[in-house]
């Protein structure tokens, strides 16, 4: 087994509890986060819950209001018989009510009777909505109509009250709001963050109101059939309910279109005999950007925490490899100079080297020999020795067999300091710690 394998080993479960710390640190961390942003996101669809009954409650009591006043006139016989009384009473009316388009007296076949402002143009002209009209004189309810383009090119909404007469359908009484009105005044100043909006619906899935250009007077159903969040959403509201979701939609910033994710609220706005629905919608990014930015600066923060922490693992495991293996190498040169000095006292001539060849000791009997002090020999390549290819095996030949096989045997030639031929018998073998990794390779040689 490797060195670095038993280190490993040996404090595998320091490293085990310092990633399980870590581990436990960045799930904590993500819960927090995640606690923070539902909470966010609870706030904000408390705000737009709110918004959106603030602006139910104003629509509401904006067409209660006048639908009352409506019901009163219609039972004035003025306005039943429509006479010069009448008609200043409908004048009257329309000037005291600005959000008022035009009013009319529609006669119990749909066909204009009398409108201010007045246009002869539109005298005996059937109403435009005819199929809300046709409603009033079935049901002698009062019927709000979606969305429609009156003759004059406003999107518009129309608002007709039955008129009787000798308990007898008459006709009705009307009043036609500008769309835009409407909205100006109760959801068109509803915006959370820069890209958050309300919009309205009818009953039948119309777009009352939307700030997306082309939506308005068109069905939710069409403009967002790419969307089924929204079209799922769009069901619950037609069938008056209330409630918390979330849709995707895209975002459109000059020629750049983004899919983004919107937290919404919708709840119904009733009518009397219809109902339309609101949404208060807002991006998720414009709620939780600044908790995203602070979440990357946490994330960012644990990168560098864990980079710091493994750096430090690293060179504390790297120093404990130093500093045992410092102690192994001095173990291991105590033993050689313990060895040495039994070699010294022998007569057979003794090298040792290092891995590479470098001689680190050689006994007194082969310095003596080849005429040199052990100083002399010490730190320099066992090349010094000199050899003789066609003689014997060369020192780079012994080396590596030694290195491969862990000993070699066989016949060299030496040379002296003063050039004198020595043939030796030589014998060598690698040397290994208590470990079995090879520290040195030692040589002994017999003239």
């Amino acid at each position: 087994m490797k060195l670095g394998e038993m280190h490993i080993l040996r404090y595998w479960k320091y490293v085990f509890f310092i990633v399980l710390f870590l581990g436990l640190n960045i799930v904590l961390l993500y819960l927090a986060y995640d606690n923070i942003k539902r909470e966010m996101i609870d706030n904000l669809n408390v705000r737009q819950m709110i918004h959106a009954k603030q602006a139910a409650i104003g629509i509401e009591t904006f067409f209660r209001t006048d639908i009352e006043s409506l019901k009163q006139l219609a039972k004035n016989e003025h306005i039943i018989n429509l006479d010069n009384r009448g008609m200043e009473l409908m004048q009257e009316f329309f000037t005291s009510h600005e959000e008022i388009s035009i009013i009319s007296r529609i006669d119990n076949d749909g066909r204009i009777l009398y409108a201010i402002p007045f246009d002869q143009k539109a005298i005996h002209q059937p109403v435009t909505s005819m199929q809300d009209f046709l409603q009033v004189r079935r049901t002698h309810q009062v019927v709000v109509s979606d969305v429609f383009l009156n003759r004059r090119g406003f999107k518009s909404i129309i608002v007709h009250v039955p008129v009787i007469r000798n308990g007898s359908f008459d006709g009705t009484f009307s009043i036609l709001f500008r769309i835009s009105s409407v909205i100006s005044r109760y959801v068109q100043d509803i915006k959370i963050g820069q890209d958050g909006y309300a919009w309205v619906i009818s009953q039948s899935g119309i777009e009352i109101s939307c700030p997306i250009p082309g939506h308005v007077g068109n069905s939710v159903f069409t403009n967002c059939k790419d969307f089924p969040d929204i079209i799922a959403m769009a069901k619950r509201m037609i069938r008056g309910e209330s409630g918390v979701t979330t849709y995707h939609f895209d975002r459109i910033r000059g020629k750049a279109v983004t899919t983004v994710k919107k937290h919404a609220v919708f709840m119904p706005i009733n009518l009397g005999s219809t109902m339309w629905s609101i949404v208060v919608a807002t991006p998720e990014d414009e709620v939780i950007g600044a908790l995203d930015a602070f979440r990357n600066k946490l994330i960012l923060i644990a990168l560098l925490l864990i980079t710091g922490i493994v750096g430090l693992i690293y060179l504390l495991f790297r120093n404990s490899l130093l500093v045992e293996e410092i102690e192994r190498r001095k173990k291991a040169e105590e033993k050689i100079r313990l060895q040495a000095l039994v070699l010294d006292q022998i007569e057979d001539r003794v090298t040792i080297t290092d891995l590479s060849g470098n001689i680190t000791y050689v006994n007194e009997a082969e310095a003596a020999s080849l005429g040199h002090s052990c100083e002399e020999l010490i730190g320099r390549s066992i090349e010094v020795y000199g050899d003789d290819p066609k003689k014997g095996a060369t020192q780079k030949e012994i080396i590596k067999e030694t290195l491969e096989h862990g000993s070699w045997r066989g016949e060299v030639v030496n040379y002296a300091k003063d050039g004198r031929e020595i043939i030796m018998d030589c014998r060598t073998v690698l040397v290994r710690d208590t470990d079995g990794i090879p520290i040195a390779m030692a040589g002994v040689g017999t003239d």
